[in-house]
């Protein structure tokens, strides 16, 4: 082993697309993953948890420090900082056109309904206005490492898998930014949803963000 790569680990490493889920703001904070969605086949959803459905690029976490340097007459420059905020946010390239995720995209209200008629078909309907604040939600991002990185095995002879990675914000809403949803020949409708992330009340406020899991390798216990 080379100086390079004595520091790295195939157990580190993560690959491939993730499930993006949300739930209203009200769903209990997630714990551990099983509370987002089961950790075996069909990995069925828990409680309110909603899938956002495809994505057509990889979705982004961001996270951004503010500071405020402070100086002292006897020395040039700063000699410290304080920090001012520190902002967290999660950008979806949403895929799923739907009137449950246009719903979301545009803070709308509700989905509405028409019912079918001479010369019409059932629909759904999504009315977008002007708005003085945004629903929040809970948003979570759960990816699978490759097998290389570490096994699991499900139980009741279930698959064996990689070994799960899930980030979760506890409280966000929709970033104050311009959006968009691309529609034309050659391409699949779709567009950037940003949530900025707000602390969760009643949290202490370093862990009042959110949280991330990270599955172990082994065998998971039958029930």
């Amino acid at each position: 082993m080379g100086i390079v790569d004595a520091g790295f680990t195939i157990t580190d490493i993560c690959k491939g697309p993730v499930r993006v889920l949300l739930a209203p703001a009200d769903e209990d904070i997630p714990t551990n993953i099983i509370d987002i969605h089961a950790m075996k086949t069909p990995y069925g959803l828990a409680g309110d948890w909603f899938d956002l459905g495809a994505t057509t690029g990889p979705s982004s976490y961001s996270r951004g420090i503010e500071a405020e340097g402070l100086s002292v007459e006897q020395v040039n420059g700063d000699i410290t900082e304080d920090i001012t905020d520190v902002t967290r946010g999660i950008t979806i390239p949403m895929g799923g056109i739907s009137a449950e995720n246009i719903q979301i995209f545009e803070n709308a209200t509700a989905i509405g309904s028409v019912t079918a008629g001479a010369n019409k078909s059932a629909q759904q309907s999504v009315k977008i206005g002007s708005f003085s604040e945004t629903e929040r939600y809970r948003v979570a991002l759960v990816g699978v490492r490759p097998k290389d990185a570490g096994i699991v095995q499900e139980p009741s002879s279930g698959p064996a898998r990689g070994r799960m990675v899930a980030h979760v914000l506890y409280n966000v809403g929709l970033s104050a930014d311009e959006a968009s949803i691309s529609m034309g020949k050659g391409q699949l409708w779709g567009g950037d949803v940003s949530f900025k992330a707000y602390p969760e009340p009643g949290q202490a406020a370093d862990v009042a963000t959110g949280v991330w899991f990270f599955e172990n390798a082994g065998t998971i216990a039958g029930a």
